[in-house]
């Protein structure tokens, strides 16, 4: 992916959230006016411009934990969340961050940022002064509702109503989860809340609300109760935002970072993403085998330098639907390189079943490859596969690696052939 494919400046420019596309070495190269707004707490906007500055540089002394995240990402190659990060500004304050990293490519994050330092300062305050006055419910942009011990509501705010359709009036006395939730949802709310009666407070928790309209809105929700003198639980307060739209972005982020924009396939982060969890499987369900087989395009160069790349890029597609009709339903195809593919063989029962995939996806190029009035296109691969079970105890990219030395052995004997390694007994990372 390059770093083009994965620039957020013309669709986030103007988001209520910040979002910073970093490189390798954590320097800025964009940011939206709302990351500007966030970057203004730790450093003055009128000494630099964004773009150049390194976050190595900056966290270490105002978001060490911010800074930990960042890099810890980017070492693992996965999706990183964390709420409420504490951030020193440069007026010395504490300030809060719902934090998320997302590696877009082994070149190139995404931070996004929201600054939930109000809503942070707002609970603090309310946990001090343990006063639920109803001028303060009524300015506060935050959904805030209470239930009392049997779960009826007994305080229901402004920006609830607004949010929902119903009034005050039509929601004291009721049970939320009567008329507010979606039903699957149900029993997981009712064990928060149950969570939270017995004394395991605080607690977040995310979950959709139905309005009176039926529109579904997904809110964050952080909770907390309210106790008498005895420190028994006599409500539980619930302070909430709409993070709908947001995490609708981030699932469109998600797709950027993990999809390879010529095939659609994907690509090589979420390939280390799904390995990384049937290695996790392999570790923890009894039986649970799995393969991994690169396959290289043989002679695609050819083509490319023959007819163009127009016209390779073409070939290239379609050999992404070839190979993902060719596999099995659960199978996962990546694109990791110009001409290489990467198969996710999940649960794959014995490393005959994974020869026989193989054979199966080589036969995916015996009809020739038809782009526009040019002559017909024969092209062959050569697959390198890996067995591995739960004696493997290497890393995603150690798979990966083995699976293309075994493709060399097998360009060796010839195009259009397949080799294999099992790697039950394969311990290095």
């Amino acid at each position: 992916m390059t770093s083009s494919s994965c620039d957020p400046r013309n669709i986030f420019l103007y988001s209520s959230v910040g979002y910073i596309l970093l490189d390798q070495n954590l320097t800025i190269l964009h940011a939206n006016s709302k990351a500007l707004e966030c970057l203004g707490r730790v450093v003055s906007l009128a000494l630099f411009e964004a773009k150049g500055l390194s976050l190595k540089e900056l966290l270490p002394k105002h978001s060490p934990e911010v800074l930990e995240l960042l890099l810890s990402a980017q070492k693992d190659g996965r999706i990183l969340h964390k709420q409420k990060a504490r951030v020193t500004g440069i007026d010395k304050r504490t300030y809060y961050f719902d934090i998320t990293v997302i590696p877009a490519s082994p070149s190139c994050l995404f931070l996004e940022c929201r600054d939930v330092s109000e809503e942070v300062f707002l609970l603090e305050k309310l946990k001090r002064e343990r006063d639920f006055s109803r001028m303060l419910l009524e300015k506060t942009h935050a959904f805030v509702v209470a239930l009392d011990r049997q779960g009826a509501i007994v305080e229901f705010n402004e920006a609830c109503q607004r949010l929902t359709g119903y009034s005050r009036e039509e929601a004291l006395g009721r049970k939320l989860w009567d008329f507010l939730l979606v039903p699957e949802e149900i029993e997981p709310v009712k064990n928060v809340f149950n969570d939270l009666t017995a004394g395991n407070f605080p607690n977040q928790f995310e979950n959709f609300w139905v309005t009176k309209g039926g529109e579904k809105r997904l809110i964050a929700w952080t909770n907390t109760v309210e106790v008498d003198e005895k420190g028994d639980v006599v409500m539980v307060i619930g302070t909430g935002i709409d993070v709908t739209e947001e995490r609708l972005k981030e699932k469109r982020l998600l797709k950027m970072a993990t999809t390879d924009p010529l095939t659609g396939l994907g690509n090589r982060t979420m390939l280390t993403l799904a390995l990384q969890k049937a290695l996790q499987r392999a570790q923890k369900e009894e039986g649970y085998r799995f393969g991994v087989m690169f396959v290289d395009l043989d002679d695609f160069k050819v083509i490319n330098d023959t007819y163009g790349h127009i016209v390779g890029d073409k070939v290239l597609k379609d050999v992404g639907q070839r190979l993902s009709k060719g596999v099995r339903a659960h199978d996962l195809v990546a694109r990791v390189g110009g001409d290489e593919f990467v198969i996710l063989a999940d649960s794959a029962r014995d490393p005959q079943g994974l020869k026989s995939l193989a054979a199966r996806v080589l036969r995916c190029f015996d009809e020739p490859f038809v782009v526009d009035a040019y002559p017909p296109l024969r092209l062959t691969a050569s697959i390198g596969g890996v067995f591995a079970d739960k004696g493997f105890k290497g890393s995603a990219e150690k798979l990966i690696e083995l699976a293309d030395q075994a493709m060399f052995e097998s360009k060796k004997a010839g195009k259009g052939r397949s080799a294999f390694i099992f790697a039950g007994d394969i311990e290095s990372p």
